[in-house]
Order: C-alpha cells, then sequence, then structure tokens
C-alpha cells in the first residue's frame, strides 16, 4: 500500500507476482551495498522462474538517493519468465565529478553468473529514471535473452545501455526496444560490446534525445549480430545535456552541463 518501505536484498521466491500500489516508496534498509531486489536462483547454475513486479494504480517508486553509489534498485541473474511495469526510479546526480555522492550503478542489471545463467524471457514495460548521473541510468544489459522493452526513459544518464564488461558476460539475443528518451543525459542508447560477440538480433526503434549529449554511442570492438537494426530516431537539440569531462584527472563517469553534441 501507499507508504514508506526499507527493504535490502529480497530475493522473491518462484512464482511470484508483488503488486506494489501507487505511492509506495521502497528505500535501503541498512548500510550493505548491493540492491534492493535480487532477481535470482538460489544457486549459480539453477534459474529462478515466473517472478513479476508491477505497479498498480500507476508508479510506485524506488528511492536510491540517499542509497549510497553501490546500490542499485533490482539486479536480475539466471531468472527464466520475469517482468516489471510501472515504476519511477530515483538516483543521486548531486555531485558532476560522480564521487561520493552520486550512484555507481544502473536501477536495473542484467548480468550472467560466474556459470554462466543469463536473465531470459523478460519484459519491462512505463520504467523510468530520474536525477540519472552521466555515467548510468536506468538500465545495463551485459547479457540476457528475450529481453523486451517498452516506454523506458531516463532523465540523466542513459535509459538503454547495451554494455558488457570485459570478462564474465553472456551473449545478448533477441533484444528489443520500442520507445526509449533521454532527457538532459548522455545517451538515448548506448552500445559497446567490449570485445564480446553477441548474436543478435537486436531491435531498436522509437528514440528520443532531448538534450542529451548524443542519441546514440556506438564503440568498440565486438558485434551486436548481423540482424541489429535502430529505427525512428529523433533528435532535439538544447544546452542542459551531460557532456563528459573534458578536464584531466577523476573519475571517467565525471560531467559537465553543456549543449547537445551529436
Amino acid at each position: 500500500a501507499p507508504g514508506n518501505y526499507r527493504i535490502a536484498s529480497v530475493i522473491p521466491p518462484d512464482n511470484t507476482h508483488l503488486q506494489v500500489e501507487a505511492g509506495a516508496v521502497l528505500k535501503k534498509y541498512g548500510t550493505n551495498s548491493g540492491p534492493l531486489f535480487n532477481i535470482e536462483g538460489p544457486n549459480e547454475t539453477t534459474f529462478a522462474n515466473n517472478i513479476h513486479i508491477e505497479g498498480v494504480g500507476g508508479n510506485f517508486t524506488i528511492d536510491l538517493y540517499d542509497a549510497g553509489q553501490e546500490t542499485g534498485a533490482i539486479r536480475y541473474r539466471n531468472v527464466r519468465g520475469f517482468s516489471l511495469r510501472n515504476m519511477l526510479c530515483i538516483q543521486n546526480n548531486d555531485n558532476p565529478t560522480q564521487e561520493a555522492p552520486s550512484s555507481r550503478r544502473p536501477c536495473i542489471s542484467f548480468l550472467p553468473t560466474t556459470a554462466g545463467g543469463e536473465p531470459i524471457d523478460g519484459e519491462l514495460e512505463n520504467i523510468h529514471s530520474v536525477r540519472s548521473p552521466y555515467g548510468w541510468g536506468l538500465t545495463q544489459v551485459s547479457g540476457g535473452e528475450n529481453l523486451r522493452f517498452f516506454n523506458i526513459s531516463s532523465e540523466g544518464g542513459v535509459p538503454l545501455r547495451l554494455e558488457n564488461y570485459s570478462n564474465n558476460w553472456t551473449p545478448m539475443s533477441n533484444i528489443v526496444a520500442d520507445g526509449v528518451t533521454c532527457k538532459n543525459g548522455h545517451d538515448a542508447v548506448h552500445m559497446n560490446p567490449h570485445g564480446a560477440t553477441h548474436t543478435g538480433p537486436i531491435t531498436i526503434k522509437n528514440v528520443v534525445a532531448d538534450s542529451c549529449e548524443s542519441a546514440l554511442s556506438i564503440a568498440g570492438d565486438g558485434t551486436y549480430g548481423p540482424d541489429t537494426s535502430i529505427d525512428g530516431l529523433t533528435v532535439i537539440p538544447g544546452n542542459t545535456a551531460q557532456i563528459r569531462d573534458p578536464g584531466p584527472g577523476g573519475y571517467v563517469g565525471a560531467w559537465i552541463v553543456g549543449p547537445a553534441q551529436w
């Protein structure tokens, strides 16, 4: 029900449908790092199944503003058949050097296990972040299969980041995103495989960048598969984008505010 709740490292069991009413605010409990929800199997090789979180009557909120730099909202690993609908995530972008207290984790991450188990068959709809820092934002996908994103956005940062680490990743395949919006941020869509060979297909359409450093960033070695497409890209120039800080030194995610670049 509406109200404020403090939770940490909640692991929902199989066959869970959690309904959170609009007006409910979930915040971090305790001082340990880690996400508020761990959506994952009981061990590295066993999948969790059929887990759904839904805001009813509107969006519920996960508020990470005072949660510390290393806290995310939801982490998906070795789970099959899941969904997330109608959620607002509040991050922290108070420090443009991206040192404390600014967030250094995405709201929602899609990660493999050390045994290679990745999120499979997931759908996210009407999910948004605000107060996001340059280096992060709503999502980061480091691996996954049959993932679908509809109507997602980030104010600051990046709403859709398809970027894996240089090790411990699994292939991205059958990724669909329709309706991706960045406002006053870094990129609407950010892609960097860091040498990985992803199998695709990846289909992205209806992307809007409103005063962001760039609309679409594709960088690094590797591939996203032979059937990857990005269609329907709208760029709105503005002077309130997050621009990578050109000054020497400091954290790589440091930023300044300036005009849209690309």
